[in-house]
């Protein structure tokens, strides 16, 4: 066992501490540090005790994982209520069709997806069955996009829907567009 690969690891693990209140990390540190400390003190030929330490580094890699992954779970179900409380209370306010609300969300959502499956698309083993997923996908919602009616007349770029595709694609351009339009009216501003 490398002490140095051993240490590399721990400190690793400790660096991609996320979703973490700011005492729970200072615990997790606090522990990386005594583990870190019994191996600096440790002698590498001792290998019983090399073995202890790395299942005390493993233990606390399981037990960040697990308290980061209830952090990111509660965040995303509070987001999910947040953005289902706004969509509720617009389609209430302005009294629009729920069904064509929910047709813009599953829009942003299929782009989003497509996005997920096309950039799996350049290498690896399952490169080729998202490839053929993309195959799928984008011809049946191109047509959907540029076609309406059944009557083969080419729609705008001001369809709703087809906006709600590009950000859920690409939500980059859309953060890009927040930016500038922040930047402007700083400039404005003064």
């Amino acid at each position: 066992m490398d002490k140095e690969l051993m240490r590399r690891q721990l400190r690793h693990s400790l660096n991609s501490v996320t979703f973490l209140k700011k005492d729970e990390v200072q615990g997790f540190i606090e522990r990386g540090k005594n583990i870190e400390l019994r191996l600096a003190k440790c002698d590498p030929d001792n290998e019983t005790e090399l073995v202890e330490i790395s299942y005390a580094i493993i233990q606390l890699e399981s037990e960040l994982e697990s308290t980061a992954s209830t952090k990111k779970v509660s965040f995303f179900i509070a987001f999910a209520l947040l953005v289902m409380g706004y969509g509720a209370l617009y389609v209430f306010i302005n009294k629009i069709d729920i069904l064509t609300y929910l047709s813009y969300i599953l829009s942003s959502m299929v782009g989003a997806l497509i996005y997920f499956v096309s950039s799996r698309t350049a290498g690896g083993a399952d490169a080729p069955l998202y490839k053929i997923l993309v195959a799928i996908a984008l011809p049946f919602m191109f047509i959907s996009f540029l076609f309406t009616n059944g009557q083969g007349q080419i729609i705008d770029l001001k369809d709703k829907m087809l906006w709600a595709f590009i950000f859920g694609y690409s939500s980059d351009l859309l953060i890009i567009f927040l930016n500038k339009v922040v930047t402007k009216i700083k400039v404005a501003i003064g």
